[in-house]
């Protein structure tokens, strides 16, 4: 909703959006592609939005503001396709890195008190450690046989 306070510049980014198809709309409206990024995506024709939901439903994610600007910039410059739409949606962005975290309580008796920095180096060193174990203990099993 447009108010008293929005800028014209502003104004004119709303206006943008009127150039989504209804479905990445609905994803803005729903807060699951931001504004900004929804503007870059209305510099899109409605064929390649359509190759874009398509992308976004396969990869499972929704572009970065980043991927937006690079497919409004490959649109003015004249070699955007639904390929490289593909390919840009299936790059993996930092934020969707899969992560593991363990609280410090569940870690106590396990790993010395220490750093976040030495705790993490503790941990990784036991797991380079459990898994050699594992390829001995799996080499052994296999010349037991």
């Amino acid at each position: 909703m447009v108010s008293d306070t929005d800028s014209g510049r502003q104004v004119q980014r709303y206006i943008r959006l009127t150039h989504l198809i209804p479905a990445l709309l609905d994803m803005v409206d729903d807060g699951r592609i931001a504004f900004s990024v929804g503007v870059e995506l209305s510099f899109l024709d409605s064929d390649l939005q359509a190759a874009l939901m398509t992308a976004i439903d396969l990869n499972d994610c929704t572009p970065s503001y980043a991927q937006a600007c690079r497919m409004h910039k490959a649109v003015n410059n004249g070699y955007i396709s639904e390929e490289m739409i593909d390919k840009i949606m299936a790059e993996e962005k930092p934020n969707q890195k899969e992560k593991v975290s363990i609280s410090a309580d569940e870690l106590r008796g396990y790993v010395p008190n220490g750093t976040p920095s030495e705790m993490k180096a503790f941990i990784r060193k036991a797991c380079e450690h459990y898994s050699d174990y594992l390829r001995r203990k799996e080499r052994n099993s296999d010349e037991a046989r």
